[in-house]
């Protein structure tokens, strides 16, 4: 019954968030404290569609350390440049046929002639709240502003590459871009990619700058992808320094790295 309490308030509060059982029990509670603090965060959204599911103490500890790199980014953007952005901490998902004919069977490295013989494998949809991240509200007839309150974040597999864009719900320059930085919480895959440049309301983007590896081997990769995987979105104004001392990988400097 205590456990079903935790479970009920948790879920509550963060209604996208779904724990295991397991988590709640009084010898591991004590690991939920990081992630309630981070998710606290003034610039965290909990948003989607699907549930973003924690299932070990193992996969919890990595997801903090994620969110909170992902945070620590976010509070630098704001104190040098003026500005921050939102973490969306979400369930990143796909099809499981459309995902293991789109993902390259080999490991090695695709061009963009070799990828684009690979169909796209279109997964779940982030809504991110886009106060702040645009420049200008476009006008309607009369000369008043437009402005969408909401952003749909769309992930999309081909080849070897995650592809993202942007869509609103409201009238939008094209010249409108943010910048996405996005990392996964997976022990059959490792992906973190930084500082994509999406323009709102435009085409599929690729991701180029940052990682891609299925370290568990392609099988393991597409289950995963396909059960849903905890991952964290960055979604900001301008792009993050090189140097920036917190990145949203706390162990590797991805800035410049070419999967």
């Amino acid at each position: 019954m205590e456990k079903t309490l935790w479970y009920d308030l948790l879920s509550s509060e963060f209604p996208g968030l779904d724990l295991s059982l397991t988590l709640l029990q009084p010898a591991c509670r004590h690991n939920l404290v990081p992630l309630l603090r981070e998710l606290h965060q003034p610039q965290v959204r909990v948003t989607g569609q699907e549930h973003m599911q924690l299932r070990s103490v193992t996969e919890l500890q990595k997801f903090v350390k994620l969110l909170s790199a992902a945070n620590q980014s976010a509070q630098t953007l704001l104190s040098t440049r003026g500005y921050s952005g939102y973490v969306v901490p979400g369930h990143m998902c796909f099809p499981s046929e459309s995902l293991a004919k789109a993902l390259p069977k080999r490991r090695k490295a695709l061009d963009s002639r070799t990828r684009m013989a690979y169909p796209l494998c279109i997964g779940n949809s982030f809504p991110v709240h886009c106060a702040g991240l645009l420049d200008k509200p476009a006008v309607n007839s009369c000369g008043s502003p437009m402005m969408p309150d909401t952003l749909v974040l769309q992930m999309a597999w081909q080849g070897s590459r995650l592809l993202l864009a942007l869509h609103s719900n409201g009238d939008v320059s094209c010249s409108q871009t943010v910048f996405v930085d996005i990392a996964v919480c997976s022990s059959a895959f490792t992906l973190n990619h930084r500082n994509v440049e999406v323009a709102v309301n435009g085409t599929w983007h690729t991701c180029c700058t940052g990682f891609f590896d299925m370290t568990e081997g392609r099988a393991a990769t597409v289950e995963a992808l396909s059960n849903g995987v905890p991952c964290v979105v960055c979604i900001h104004r301008g792009q993050s320094t090189p140097t920036c001392k917190h990145v949203i990988s706390a162990s590797l400097n991805l800035d410049a790295a070419r999967c």
